[in-house]
């Protein structure tokens, strides 16, 4: 299912540009819209401030939405 494949793309690049692991409070979620993916992300590896995320894209790079959203998070943008 190509949708089903983008979604896990990007949230597969998002966890692993974050080099999240089992033991990280982080969670990421895809949802393909069409000819658009949509990304959310939460990171709470610090209680007193969680953070919380998105981006859209194209599906077509998913990838590549995963790794912007890290970015964001990590504020490499």
């Amino acid at each position: 299912d190509a949708q089903a494949e983008a979604e896990a793309t990007a949230e597969r690049a998002l966890l692993g540009a974050l080099e999240a692991g089992c033991h990280a409070p982080v969670g990421a979620l895809a949802r393909t819209q069409g000819l658009h993916i949509h990304l959310k992300a939460f990171v709470g590896l610090d209680a007193d401030h969680p953070v919380d995320a998105e981006l859209y894209g194209d599906v077509t790079a998913a990838e590549a939405l995963g790794r912007a959203l890290a970015a964001k998070i990590l504020g490499k943008r």
